[in-house]
């Protein structure tokens, strides 16, 4: 990776998911702490403002694409956050459908 595009991906590390104060309490807290960590890098891969320089950053794009399934950690974190973000959307004063999931890994 070059220098130019390695000091644009370090500028989102550190920087936490835009909506993580309203959807973090449906997260467990390892998931809360990888997207306080990383979830401002994740969003920018995916909405275009950061092109992916590894083949593990294409996979994750495409596996949060639902191109591929899922399979490393950071992957399936998007994915649980996409699930929660689609299902607040559609109604975002009801309680997730499957209420174990307030329960889940605490």
């Amino acid at each position: 990776m070059d220098k130019s595009k390695r000091e644009q991906h370090i500028k989102f590390i550190g920087k936490s998911l835009s909506d993580i104060a309203s959807i973090g309490w449906l997260l467990t807290v390892r998931e809360r702490n990888v997207l306080q960590k990383y979830g401002a890098w994740m969003e920018a891969l995916m909405n275009g403002s950061l092109q992916p320089v590894t083949e593990e950053q294409e996979h994750f794009i495409s596996a949060a694409s639902g191109k591929i399934k899922a399979t490393t950690e950071y992957e399936l974190i998007w994915k649980r956050v996409l699930s929660i973000r689609k299902e607040y959307s559609e109604k975002p004063n009801k309680p997730p459908k499957d209420v174990r999931i307030l329960f889940r890994n605490r």
